[in-house]
């Protein structure tokens, strides 16, 4: 792939992390500062979902970097450490979409069951957490063993192994006379043999490891959470027109005397809302399901394809590879702008967030000063006996080897505090 292309694809990658990195780091701010995740259930998974996402999405910038000197500049041991912190943090997102999607369908369509609500308290979603993060540090094995740095000095690279055990695959039979940017384009017309070996193109005769690893996780991490995510909301969507259909109609037989004697104008205003707000839910649901199989249906696919061999060279295939991980990438960034910014009030909490903050800021307040001295303001009010305000600044510092020496200013009409500078 030449230059140009690689440096489109790491442009690409990059506004994808910083859009990601932007989005959940604001959704984690949030929910930390307004303490959320302890109000409600679906608020504890957006912080877990935030979280994993956010991990998921630093790990681009060592990508990019690989990509750009084309060579994995950092220690070897980093590569292990970096595709198995990738592969957590995606597995415990993909289940956290899916935990999110049944959580909701059992809030909206079984609220007045008993025993499913049981399922929605605060102790079992953090049992769920748990579960779900061991699952996937488990499920991460297969990456800590067959991740590694290999290549040719000085350009190699962090890549998969196949789990075989019998080489290094595609360098076993490199050729020092061809230069290493052009080995695997030209790996069969230069030698002359053929390239049954590239995993670029194909895993035919990768590992059966390898192999069924990819089908487990076809299954595991796509199928089922995109079967069970089209169930539930397309259950919330089917109960909520039930429950506007219903509501309609109760309002119309209340209403029967008052539509005629012309108040017809309000009942259709009264439906029009109702029916905005189904058609807002129904929107939200199919954009949740349509970006998760937009995501990874493509990656996933490549990689099935890649079971029987991608006909063509192998810069088509590293193309393919790069735009599905993309699309893959873009699914952890699009998370918190999908499941925060639509169809919330989220703009609200975030000022209010940020007003805490700077509420904080000024209750406490701290200076250091070369001399090794710092002091703490503290605040607080009073009144006299005829009620009006006053106060008194009382300032207490402690030098390094000294006693503390405290003043008392007299207490003065017109101020309103009472100030302590201590270390």
């Amino acid at each position: 792939m030449d230059m140009e292309s690689d440096v489109t694809f790491d442009i690409i990658r990059g506004v994808i992390c910083a859009l990601g990195i932007f989005g959940n780091v604001v959704v984690l701010f949030v929910n930390l500062i307004l303490r959320e995740y302890q109000k409600t259930v679906t608020h504890w998974y957006v912080m877990q979902l935030a979280a994993a996402d956010l991990v998921c999405l630093l790990t681009i910038p060592f990508t990019i970097a690989e990509d750009l000197t084309g060579q994995w500049g950092f220690p070897n041991w980093t590569c292990k450490v970096k595709e198995t912190i990738f592969f957590v943090n995606y597995y415990a997102s993909v289940m956290l979409l899916a935990t999110m999607s049944i959580d909701r369908y059992c809030a909206v369509c079984h609220i007045f069951s008993t025993k499913i609500q049981k399922l929605r308290s605060r102790r079992f979603s953090i049992l769920i957490a748990v579960i779900i993060w061991v699952s996937s540090i488990l499920m991460s094995f297969p990456i800590m063993l067959y991740s590694d740095v290999k290549g040719i000095a000085p350009y190699c690279k962090c890549r998969y192994l196949d789990g075989n055990s019998s080489g290094d695959g595609l360098y076993d039979n490199y050729n020092p006379s061809i230069p290493y940017e052009d080995y695997e384009a030209n790996y069969e017309d230069e030698l002359g043999q053929e390239n049954n070996y590239n995993m670029q193109c194909s895993y035919q005769d990768t590992g059966t490891a390898w192999r069924s690893y990819i089908y487990w996780c076809l299954i595991a991490m796509f199928i089922v959470p995109f079967t069970l995510m089209t169930f539930c909301y397309s259950r919330i969507v089917i109960k909520l027109r039930k429950s506007g259909n219903r509501s309609s109609t109760a309002f119309q037989k209340s209403s029967a005397l008052l539509a005629s004697v012309g108040s017809g104008r309000d009942k259709r205003a009264t439906q029009s809302i109702a029916q905005r707000n189904c058609n807002r839910v129904t929107r939200v649901c199919f954009t949740l399901v349509f970006i998760f199989f937009l995501c990874w249906s493509p990656f996933y696919g490549v990689h099935l394809a890649k079971m029987v061999g991608i006909p063509g060279s192998t810069q088509l295939c590293e193309t393919l590879s790069r735009i599905t991980a993309a699309l893959a990438y873009s699914n952890s960034a699009l998370n918190p702008y999908i499941y925060n910014f639509v169809g919330t009030s989220f703009i609200g909490r975030f000022r209010k967030a940020a007003s805490s903050v700077k509420s904080s800021l000024r209750k406490t307040t701290s200076t250091f000063t070369s001399d090794g001295i710092a002091g703490v303001r503290y605040t607080a009010k009073r009144n006299d006996a005829n009620g009006a305000p006053e106060s008194a600044v009382i300032t207490t510092k402690q030098h390094a080897g000294k006693e503390k020496e405290s003043s008392t200013a007299p207490i003065t009409p017109g101020n309103n505090s009472i100030a302590t500078d201590r270390v």
